[in-house]
């Protein structure tokens, strides 16, 4: 992934939390007690300062929603990133 998909799937991920929390009219410290993870962890998402979002915080993130990993990334922008990043990987095989 480039430097600037990755820019961009960061932005992606905080808005689509903070989207969801605001849905859920949930708070980052209820997110946070519910998922397992630290307010600080959450803050961090949000403001992109934590550059690489793990895979396991995300899936506990979204248990603690009560939504899939599925639903949390099934939006207009992920799509677009995810054929993007298959553009790429096609075009560095040839």
């Amino acid at each position: 992934m480039t430097e600037k998909n990755e820019r961009t799937f960061q932005r992606t991920v905080a808005l689509r939390l903070k989207g969801l929390c605001a849905e859920k009219q949930m708070t980052v410290s209820a997110l946070a007690a519910a998922a397992g993870v630290s307010p600080s962890t959450i803050y961090s998402i949000f403001n992109r300062t934590q550059k690489n979002v793990r895979v396991i915080t995300i899936l506990k993130l979204c248990n603690g929603l009560g939504i899939s990993p599925k639903e949390f990334f099934n939006t207009e922008i992920m799509n677009a990133l995810e054929g993007e990043v298959e553009k790429k990987a096609y075009t560095r095989k040839r």
